[in-house]
């Protein structure tokens, strides 16, 4: 029996060991969850791994070819057009640009082109030939440049799929790759297209020359015109104006007065935010009437107000005792009324007052704030327009200084793109050719089917071990002490339904056929347990509850209840007067039972059931009561179990479950003990664990757990669960021995195991 662990909350438990799991792995955990998914496991794996294998043997070999391109600055021309034209050779963006550039769709067209690939075996297939024929072959964009038909789109797509263009690390190399069946059309291919780059970027110099050349030309006439044009503009302005040159300080003083206005401005519409959250609490409040807005800060504070206040109080003060001792109707008590009506009245009207005065200083502060912003607003446009004439002429001058730089950068230029078109360079050279490749590049037939065993493997072991990570669950004895922080008492078998009678009837103890057999054994381990633990605590009342319904409690409380009336004198009373099921499972007429007796509307030797099955004494619930709870707190409750205590060795109490009501805890306090279900891979871990919380909190005593509901045909399928044994007969030995003895002397030998 587990005793160091029946002092702590599930929650201390469960915290204290989940943190040494948290330290330590048992390989032992996972090597179980395996095992118990062995199946799926290599089912899954199989058959992932043939498919793969499968698809690998009908892969076509792919060869490919590689070639070395060096692609080199421009470093030996005097005169550089890379330079001219904006792009610097020596910068990391000119090398990716040139990556790209051997990837662009432009030179894949000129090498399918070249080489007459668009009707290639390799490239061109014949769902092409099916799309030339549903569209037509003159299916072209002829709006835009360098137009292809549907079907030739097709070919340098493929095209460019095959192509690869890699650089290499820490130099200006790049590797040009391309893939194909053919060995020898493959090494073809990657040399075509570093020849290509190269005198694709011979055709595109020349022909950015002669752009950039007919460009600065037309471009250097327009600057021409524009200096001319924005020389005489400045010319004409000054000689209209009068001026030679615009200097001083003449504006200083009116920034100055502009910049005063400002500050006044923003101190005002300070002001104003300030006078308007005061000016909407007021309003806000005064639609609640005068109390509401004695409240206010601002105006409680008020001297005024408060002296009134204090002339009111006096008032009343003396009214009270004016009251007190002449009546209602003395003229001392009436001039007193007066006085109150006249201190209220100035009250009321100096808080008037104020708040007059907050709305006319709220609308003053608004006049204020609109008035300066008027007044910076004329500043500002006088002060614009006193400083145009000095902008517009420094504008007229830069636009000259501007276009005269323009001018000469642009004659620059135009001559040294007339001397660096005399000299032309190539930017690459090939520095490898591409030759053919003796051994196919994929697929890698062997690799690709020992991987797809191993990733396969994994998926199928992380598929089982997230399924069980994931669990929150209860399914083992090791979870109920390390997760809930409570002994396990036991396990219940799952009920076998094939001698076909209805679910209720399995409440009922006796009904089971020897196909549940398993059933009847864990009840008497279960009973063991508890005779066991009574040697150290008293156990005469036993309650059964869990925490939610539809556990079993109801099941383990009728069969426990019977099985401790094979050696004593028990008592099985139905406390859950809310959902009750062992009436109807035991099929009482009379409808009679707890309800009844708790409201005195029956006499109690009616309502209980006398030797109900066997020697088990059984009280049902009854009707269903409008406030169950109530009943359970009468004192005719009390009186009820203090009587049953002096006449029965044993009372079982079957309650509802914690977590829906409160019910548990109320029955628990007459309880010596205890037992909680939990369904077996159903209950949540945590919500178990919260049930057995609320009953420790009460000062109830949590005897054990139940684990209910164990499909014992699936743990048997999965190779057992070694935690259950020792609490359900695993290996069938109690079948055995109960073919060989009969059924009186097995509940003789069992009453004195009991006993002991």
């Amino acid at each position: 029996m587990i005793t160091s662990d029946a002092g702590l909350r599930p929650q201390d438990a469960y915290t204290d060991r989940d943190t040494d799991y948290e330290d330590t792995v048992d390989l032992r955990d996972y090597a179980k969850i395996l095992h118990k998914h062995r199946w799926p496991i290599v089912a899954a794996t199989a058959l992932l791994t043939a498919l793969a294998a499968l698809m690998v043997s009908g892969m076509t070999p792919v060869y490919r070819a590689t070639a070395t391109l060096l692609i080199e600055t421009q470093q030996t021309v005097p005169v550089n057009l890379d330079k001219i034209i904006g792009i610097d050779t020596k910068n990391k963006q000119y090398y990716q640009t040139q990556f790209e550039e051997l990837k662009s769709r432009k030179l894949a067209r000129r090498v399918v082109q070249e080489m007459g690939l668009y009707n290639h075996p390799e490239l061109s297939q014949p769902e092409d030939r099916k799309v030339r024929n549903s569209t037509g072959a003159t299916d072209v964009v002829t709006d835009l440049p360098d137009s292809d038909t549907k079907e030739r789109q097709l070919v340098i797509n493929r095209f460019i799929k095959r192509t690869r263009v890699v650089p290499v690390k820490s130099t200006n190399m790049v590797r040009i790759s391309f893939d194909a069946n053919d060995p020898v059309f493959a090494a073809r291919v990657a040399n075509k297209i570093a020849d290509t780059y190269i005198l694709s970027y011979l055709d595109s110099r020349v022909a950015m020359s002669e752009k950039a050349t007919a460009r600065l030309d037309e471009r250097l006439t327009q600057l021409k015109v524009k200096l001319e044009q924005s020389q005489n503009q400045l010319l004409t302005y000054k000689e209209a104006n009068g001026l030679v040159d615009i200097q001083g300080d003449n504006s200083r003083l009116s920034e100055q007065e502009i910049g005063i206005i400002t500050s006044k401005l923003l101190d005002a519409q300070s002001e104003a935010a300030s006078a308007k959250i005061l000016y909407d609490e007021v309003s806000r409040t005064g639609s609640k009437g005068i109390d509401a807005l004695l409240s206010l800060p601002s105006i409680d504070s008020n001297e005024m107000v408060r002296r009134y206040k204090i002339d009111l109080q006096e008032t009343q003060f003396r009214l009270d005792e004016l009251g007190n001792r002449y009546g209602s109707k003395h003229p001392k008590v009436l001039d007193a009324i007066a006085r109150q009506n006249t201190a209220k009245s100035n009250l009321i009207s100096q808080i008037n007052n104020i708040v007059d005065s907050v709305e006319k200083e709220y609308l003053l502060t608004r006049q204020t704030e609109k008035s300066l912003r008027e007044i910076l607003d004329n500043g500002k446009k006088q002060l614009q327009k006193s400083e145009r004439s000095s902008i517009e002429l420094l504008h007229l001058e830069q636009e000259v200084a501007i276009n005269r730089q323009l001018y000469d950068s642009f004659y620059t230029r135009n001559r040294e793109v007339v001397e660096a078109d005399k000299a032309g360079t190539v930017n690459a050279q090939i520095t490898e050719y591409a030759e053919a490749p003796p051994t196919p590049f994929s697929p890698k037939k062997t690799l690709l089917t020992v991987l797809a065993l191993l990733l396969s493997a994994a998926a199928s072991i992380t598929i089982a071990l997230i399924r069980e990570s994931t669990r929150k669950t209860i399914t083992s004895t090791a979870e109920v002490e390390s997760r809930l922080g409570a002994q396990m008492l036991g396990i219940l078998p799952k009920i076998s339904k094939s001698s076909g009678k209805k679910v209720p009837a399995a409440l009922v103890p006796g009904s089971l056929d020897a196909n549940n057999r398993a059933f009847e054994e864990s009840i008497r381990t279960i009973r063991t347990s508890i005779c066991l633990e009574e040697l150290q605590r008293a156990h005469k009342i036993i309650m059964v509850t869990s925490a939610l319904p539809a556990e079993g409690k109801s099941t383990l409380a009728s069969h426990l209840a019977y099985s401790l009336s094979h050696v004593e004198r028990v008592l099985l009373i139905e406390c859950d007067l809310r959902k009750p099921s062992l009436q109807r499972a035991f099929n009482f007429q009379d409808n009679l039972g707890l309800t009844q007796i708790l409201s005195g509307t029956e006499k109690f030797s009616r309502c209980i059931k006398q030797n109900a099955v066997g020697n088990l004494d059984v009280i049902p619930a009854g009707t269903i009561p409008d406030r169950p709870l109530d009943l359970l707190t009468s004192a005719r409750f009390a009186r009820l179990i203090g009587h049953m205590r002096k006449r029965y060795d044993r009372i079982i109490i079957d309650s509802a479950p914690v977590q829906a009501v409160s019910d548990a805890l109320l029955l628990g306090q007459f309880a010596d003990a205890v037992l909680y279900a939990v369904k077996a891979n159903s209950t949540p871990a945590d919500v178990a664990a919260r049930g057995i919380t609320r009953l420790q909190n009460s000062g109830i005593h949590v005897s054990g757990v139940v684990v209910s509901q164990v499909n014992l045909k699936k743990l048997a399928g999965y190779g057992g669960d070694m935690d259950y044994q020792g609490y359900y007969d695993y290996y069938g030995y109690s079948d055995a021995k109960v073919q060989s003895v009969p059924a009186t002397e097995d509940t003789g030998n069992e009453a004195q195991a009991a006993r002991v």
